[in-house]
């Protein structure tokens, strides 16, 4: 299924690589972060319903090696829709607002 990223997604990928970009210790931490959140992306792609649905139709897929961060994202007929990536510490109902 194809998927497509909303600008506020896109805005919540660009703050969390320039976070690991000023405080990581590894100068590699941005592009793995990128990397592992785009890995998150086609595994939605692949197998949407694979995830459970947490607020009305939203679901939360974990992104593998940065578990406090997860991909939330909608199923709308034949694409997948990325409302956010975000920190689990953030409030919820920032994400929760993006339809």
């Amino acid at each position: 299924m194809k998927y497509k990223i909303r600008a506020a997604a896109e805005r919540d990928l660009d703050d969390a690589a320039t976070w690991y970009g000023e405080h990581a210790v590894d100068p590699r931490t941005p592009l793995r972060f990128l990397l592992e959140v785009r890995a998150a992306f086609e595994l939605i792609a692949e197998s949407p319903a694979a995830f459970a649905e947490i607020h009305g139709d939203i679901r939360r897929c974990p992104v593998r090696a940065f578990p406090a961060y997860a991909v939330f994202y909608r199923i709308l007929d034949d694409i997948v829709v990325i409302t956010a990536v975000f920190h689990g510490r953030r409030r919820p109902t920032v994400w929760k607002q993006r339809r």
